[in-house]
């Protein structure tokens, strides 16, 4: 059976005082801890390991898993019958993440898996077990910029976010001033369009395009961010368009084939250096003069 599989691309951002690499960094975890155990972590309800990483020319791959130790569901056949899964005292059920990792553009793409480890999780994890402070942004498509950049007319911004209490909002100068204002008041999702109305003119382009950029960033892995809209044009006899920034995330999807309906992570991984070469342009476009730590 065939399953559907998409990926998202990350740039790894490390931190300017930092004089480890990020390989260095994957690679220490398990020089290290050579032993599985110790480089188990507790984040949340659950525990995550570092599973798997080996160098392959220019490219890193690896997987993370997330180990569920309690809650555990019972078995049950199609037929009605059920029983428990009894699982010794340091087993649990195990869901596997896989990554590839390219240098020569400080990229990472990460197999979608909400039931296993997302990219916020990896984040924390390394953060946590080497006392590093990187980041992973998301990459969106050159595409997204060019429309902007033609933008010298900004007539609105339009966003919506989740959990506006965040604190990684406060990193976003644009917006900080709102949700400060949703804070105060309690609010649990805060919807603002700040435009020029029936006036003319223009917002600040430079300013707007950032606090988009930065919004669709954090899109999904850092915060909740719902909707982030730029709304403008080029010269003003031309006609306004509309930016939706959140639907140029760069995403890649292929299929994969199951086994005993488990998805393989040798072959996950296989279509992530795949999904790697067919955005190499892409990649090359945006960060090639500038490689990754």
């Amino acid at each position: 059976m065939q399953k559907k599989v998409s990926a998202d691309f990350f740039r790894v951002r490390m931190p300017d005082d930092e004089p480890r690499v990020f390989t260095a960094l994957l690679a220490g975890i398990l020089k290290d801890k050579p032993n599985p155990a110790d480089r188990n972590q507790r984040l949340g309800g659950y525990w995550y390991r570092l599973q798997l990483l080996e160098q392959k020319g220019p490219l890193w791959l690896g997987s993370f898993i997330r180990i569920r130790m309690d809650d555990l569901p019972g078995i049950a056949k199609l037929n009605g019958d059920t029983r428990e899964l009894n699982l010794a005292q340091d087993e649990g059920l195990d869901d596997e993440t896989s990554f590839v990792y390219t240098q020569r553009y400080g990229a990472i793409v990460i197999q979608r898996n909400f039931q296993a480890v997302r990219p916020s999780t990896v984040e924390t994890y390394i953060n946590k077990i080497t006392e590093c402070d990187l980041s992973l942004e998301v990459i969106l498509q050159r595409d997204a910029f060019e429309r902007l950049g033609r933008m010298k007319l900004i007539r609105s911004f339009d966003f919506r976010l989740a959990s506006p209490t965040n604190p990684v909002y406060k990193n976003v100068r644009a917006v900080r001033g709102i949700l400060d204002s949703a804070e105060y008041l309690g609010a649990l999702r805060a919807g603002v369009v700040l435009s020029m109305g029936r006036g003319k003119g223009s917002l600040t382009p430079s300013r707007i395009i950032d606090a988009a950029r930065t919004l669709a960033q954090l899109h999904g892995e850092r915060a909740e961010v719902e909707k982030v809209l730029v709304k403008g044009r080029g010269l003003p006899d031309e006609p306004l368009e509309t930016v939706d920034l959140l639907e140029y995330r760069l995403v890649e999807e292929f299929k994969v084939e199951t086994i005993d309906r488990r998805l393989p992570g040798p072959e996950i991984r296989k279509e992530l250096v795949s999904a790697l070469s067919r955005q190499d342009e892409e990649l090359r476009e945006q960060f090639g003069k500038s490689k990754g730590r």
